[in-house]
């Protein structure tokens, strides 16, 4: 029997669709830090040109698997912890892995968002512990930013960002988190990061796809970048596009 083609279509089975209240086309929390040109065609609902491989399903399930079981421990110990609580604010909705206090008795100033993010070893290390010497990098930027959106919506002040390592060796660490409020520099990230994902909805809204931009650099060939390109849904139909901002003209919504 064939293994490989048996599990990967139950996987396929498994895969809940990202469901949303809001007609609305509009931007994601979850898409904070991501690639410009990724974001629209997801807004835009071009169907993705990448089929996701065993590997990558594998490895989404299991990371799902991992996020669940994190969040019931957590609510399990501190029931005054909402799981998944949705927000919509300034055009971009979300939901907060957890957010609350850890009791009842616990001031509203005390409430904090907890993102949690399931990691492969060497990445987990990098921001940890180190690799080679290194001092540790802590954690993404787009994770915690991702954090930071939940708490300006929520009105919270505190993001704790939880790292598990999904293949911790022995003796290895599997959990980490850190605590970063949500200060005037944060707030400030925040805004900017809004403005951006409310502009991306706009420019698809007028039929344009926003340039190829991640993390403030154009990506000139996305073929020969690796991060974040080669694990693009659309790197397919990327690849045939000028880097800048195009219209319908270059037929990159033919296939919707």
């Amino acid at each position: 029997m064939d293994i490989a083609a048996i599990v990967s279509a139950h996987l396929d089975s498994l895969r809940e669709p990202h469901v949303t209240s809001d007609p609305e086309p509009h931007a994601y929390a979850s898409e904070a830090g991501k690639c410009s040109r990724a974001i629209g065609f997801r807004v835009a609902g071009v169907p993705p040109t990448e089929e996701l491989d065993l590997t990558g399903k594998f490895a989404m399930w299991l990371g799902r698997v991992i996020h669940q079981m994190v969040q019931d421990a957590i609510t399990a110990k501190y029931p005054t912890m909402v799981a998944e609580a949705p927000w919509r604010a300034d055009g971009v909705s979300g939901r907060a892995d957890l957010s609350g206090g850890l009791s009842i008795e616990a001031p509203l100033d005390e409430d904090q968002v907890s993102e949690i993010k399931t990691i492969a070893p060497f990445g987990f290390e990098k921001a940890v512990t180190g690799t080679r010497g290194a001092q540790p990098e802590g954690p993404d930027r787009a994770h915690v930013l991702q954090g930071m959106l939940s708490a300006h919506a929520l009105g919270i002040a505190l993001v704790e960002p939880i790292y598990v390592n999904k293949a911790a060796g022995a003796g290895k660490p599997v959990f980490h988190s850190w605590e970063i409020p949500y200060d005037v520099k944060w707030q400030g990230a925040v805004q900017v990061e809004l403005e951006r994902l409310r502009g991306i909805v706009a420019q698809v809204k007028n039929g344009h796809l926003p340039p190829r931009i991640f993390e403030g650099e154009i990506i000139t060939n996305p073929g020969l970048v690796k991060w974040p390109c080669d694990y693009c849904p659309w790197l397919g139909a990327c690849v045939e596009l000028p880097s800048g901002e195009v219209d319908e003209s270059y037929g990159w919504k033919g296939a919707e």
